[in-house]
């Protein structure tokens, strides 16, 4: 169902701190730690109720990103550069939608057209000093790395009700200033093996945390290796209202590889979560999810996935919420050396809660089909059409078949075509489609007493601006126009109309990466969504997100 203003408030709220985080941590630390073996799981982010999973899938895209940049500073082919920088700003566009797990896909494409003696740069680079010290004696060397980083999160809201001829304009203000440090250590041990471990301390005049992140990868043969992941974080909001957790991430994955274009990999990841006060809100759970995935290389640059996983989530206090979960996910990824590409992804999943709810939530057992196409055709070495969509088919079960829970579809459709200015800008421009459809009793006849008012289409156009430099600076601008019409909703319930009124909608979206030296990285991030409705004078809404911080490496 569509979410209320607060909701879509709460999860931009989300969005910027992991933002925040994202840009202060990994600049700095791309210069010197390793970046994991393989980003997340193509699909994990659907299941992941915290802002956890986003943080990792982004963190390991920001610091492989960085690494390319910092190659691309040196001499290189051009035609290899060429190539790599290209690939480079289309994973910035899948960043810019929250997609890092196909943007890190990207970058490991072009880290594979690298010449094999110039990888080590990107995949697994190491220190001068590192070097030096194995080469005098074969001994490993420790690297460290402390950084200081502050900065202040603002947010802005402002929405009006209006009922008959009276009107209300609320408008609430909110700035957060934070600081923390950062100490990060990492060892590598022969050329497939290593060792790394981050904490960091995060202070603000409304919350605070801390985290602590241990990961190992170890060869156990020429084609068997095995990676441990730990993470903990705990965070205690100060303000507002009394919420404290700490959550604890393990995970094991073993990989073989077959072949050389074939690899099979297995794993197994834990998860805890413990609140200070629980209610049925914030409640005490375990999750476990087993997955076994096999990855097939049929060229340089033409991946294939497929992964089955098992994922069952049980709570301590609230028992009618346990689920149990299977999925079959797939994907196939090919890019040409002129440009085009082609990213085509599917997730099947059954989630089965044995208790059952009969409550107006989606925490009711469904199937759900999920698929992504994304096909960037090359007219030339400055312009390309690019065709994007997604479909989300869910499907609950014949005795849940009812007002509260019908079968819905989403769809969005977005062509976009794409050009260079000068030589480190890309634009876009865009036709919009959004769609959302649920079933209908064939007895409803009062469309109000059933989702279906609920129901809307789309039109809009999408403009894009992009700024990929060498000298270390990414920025990202994203707009979206469209024109929102809920075809069901009558005037006569004055809170369903007010709710779902006919409206155009206006999001903009601002995301800047820039290395100012060595040792200063300053990221910005911002969204503004202005909604106005076309039916009701006294129904519109506002949202504004700013976050700037500033970090430096010692």
């Amino acid at each position: 169902m569509p979410h209320s203003s607060d909701e879509r408030f709460v999860r931009l709220i989300l969005l910027a701190c992991c933002a925040g985080v994202v840009l202060s941590s990994a600049a700095a630390r791309a210069q010197t730690i390793p970046s994991p073996s393989s980003p997340a799981d193509s699909i994990a982010a659907l299941a992941a109720d915290s802002a956890l999973a986003a943080w990792s899938a982004a963190a390991d895209y920001e610091i492989a990103r960085l690494r390319l940049q910092r190659w691309l500073l040196r001499p290189q082919d051009q035609a290899a550069t060429k190539q790599v920088a290209e690939l480079l700003q289309d994973a910035e566009s899948f960043a810019a939608h929250g997609d890092w797990v196909t943007a890190k896909l990207l970058l490991e494409v072009a880290g594979d057209l690298i010449a094999p003696e110039e990888q080590v740069l990107v995949k697994e680079p190491r220190s001068q000093s590192a070097k030096e010290t194995k080469s005098q004696g074969d001994k490993i060397a420790w690297r460290w790395q402390p950084e200081a980083l502050v900065g202040v999160d603002f947010w802005r809201q402002e929405f009006e009700i209006g009922y008959a001829q009276d009107e209300s304009l609320f408008v609430q203000n909110a700035g957060n200033p934070y600081s923390g440090m950062r100490l990060s250590v990492s060892r590598d041990i022969g050329s497939q093996s290593r060792v790394l471990a981050t904490a960091l301390l995060k202070a603000s005049r409304d919350y605070n945390s801390g985290e602590v992140e241990l990961r190992g990868q170890q060869a156990l043969s020429t084609t068997l290796s095995a990676r441990l992941e730990n993470r903990f974080e705990t965070t205690r909001y100060l303000r507002d209202f009394d919420l404290r957790y700490w959550q604890n991430n393990a995970k094991v994955m073993l990989s073989a590889a077959r072949t050389q274009r074939l690899k099979l990999e297995l794993d197994n990841e834990l998860r805890l979560r413990r609140y200070a006060h629980e209610d049925e809100l914030s409640r005490n759970y375990a999750q476990n999810e087993t997955g076994l995935a096999v990855a097939f290389a049929a060229a340089i640059a033409t991946r294939l996935r497929a992964r089955y996983g098992y994922l069952a989530r049980r709570h301590v206090s609230f028992d009618q919420y346990n689920y149990f979960e299977h999925r079959l996910e797939g994907s196939l990824f090919s890019t040409a050396a002129g440009g085009s590409s082609l990213f085509l992804q599917n997730l099947w999943r059954r989630r089965v809660y044995p208790r059952g709810l009969s409550d107006s939530t989606f925490e009711n057992t469904h199937r759900e089909e999920f698929l992504r196409a994304d096909l960037r055709l090359a007219t030339g070495s400055a312009a390309a059409i690019r065709l994007e969509g997604e479909l989300t088919w869910r499907q609950y079960p014949a005795e849940l078949d009812n007002q509260f829970t019908p079968d819905f579809l989403d769809l969005r459709l977005n062509p976009q075509f794409q050009f260079k200015l000068l030589s480190n800008w890309q634009a876009s421009a865009g036709y919009l489609y959004l769609l959302r459809r649920h079933k209908r009793e064939p007895a409803a006849t009062d469309a109000e007493s059933f989702p279906v008012f609920e129901d809307y289409y789309s039109h809009g156009l999408t403009l894009g601006l992009d700024l990929l430099s060498t000298s270390g600076i990414l920025l990202s601008l994203s707009n979206a126009f469209e024109i929102r019409t809920y075809p069901n909703v009558t005037s006569s319930n004055l809170i369903i109309s007010n709710s779902y009124s006919d409206r155009n909608i206006h999001s903009l979206l601002f995301f800047l990466s820039w290395t100012l030296t060595r040792r200063w990285q300053l990221g910005a991030f911002a969204n503004f969504d202005n909604e106005i409705s076309r039916v009701r004078e006294a129904n519109d809404s506002r949202n504004t997100l700013f976050s700037i911080d500033l970090t430096y490496s010692f």
